[in-house]
């Protein structure tokens, strides 16, 4: 090889070498720039109802309120992850709390939950025997049965006597208290699930069950229980 040759093969290298190092060191002045830090979205306040407003919820809950016990209304999907959690903390707290009452109103978000009004349909038919607590449970505890298990069979685990009336039941495109639930849902302009409302105060964003039980007026169990010393 000619020394001009050799002389052009090295200013090559040299030249591949300077590239290299420079889009290394592009990458890492990259790497180490500060990155703006994302927007964290502000929680909702909760709403105050008016009476009308809370009046309308408890009836449409099927609940009872007035008489100075904590009413806990719960807008639910059957289908959200998010709903059977609180399912499972507000039956423990139920357990706890002397007089809770708790409903619930239908929010099925059929956008983006195949099943959520079929099975909100079907726990109204659970209702008609006297088993929608129980149809919710199972509902809830069993998500990923639904849509997979009939609704004969789930009404089964939750006690329904007729499972066969429930099935024909369960065959109707709409039903009337979960139509109310989402025409509720949108003039509350709620925007997903689970929401409440806790004595006649709407919260969109649940507050955590410790947050939840400090917002009850009636006593604990163990604590309505006590003895004096």
């Amino acid at each position: 090889m000619s020394n001009t040759a050799k002389r052009l093969d090295v200013a090559a290298n040299v030249a591949i070498l300077v590239c290299a190092i420079a889009f290394v060191a592009t990458l890492v002045r990259r790497g180490g720039e500060a990155k703006a830090p994302r927007a964290v979205p502000t929680a909702t306040p909760p709403v105050v109802l008016s009476s009308a407003e809370w009046s309308a919820a408890v009836a449409l809950a099927k609940v009872e309120s007035g008489d100075g016990r904590d009413t806990l209304i719960i807008f639910t999907d059957l289908e959200c992850p998010f709903c059977a959690r609180l399912d499972r903390e507000v039956r423990r707290l139920k357990r706890e709390v002397t007089g809770l009452q708790v409903g619930v109103v239908h929010f099925p978000l059929r956008e983006i939950h195949r099943f959520a009004i079929p099975a909100a349909i079907a726990s109204e038919c659970a209702r008609d025997q006297g088993r929608f607590d129980g149809f919710v449970e199972v509902a809830l505890a069993r998500q990923d049965s639904v849509g997979l298990l009939s609704w004969g069979a789930l009404a089964a685990r939750a006690g329904v006597a007729d499972t066969a009336r429930l099935m024909s039941c369960a065959k109707a495109r709409a039903h009337a208290a979960v139509d109310s639930g989402l025409a509720m849902s949108q003039r509350l302009k709620l925007s997903g699930t689970p929401a409440i409302m806790l004595n006649g105060v709407l919260y969109q964003e649940t507050p955590p069950p410790d947050s939840l039980r400090r917002l009850l007026r009636s006593p604990t169990r163990e604590a309505s229980t006590g003895t004096a010393q």
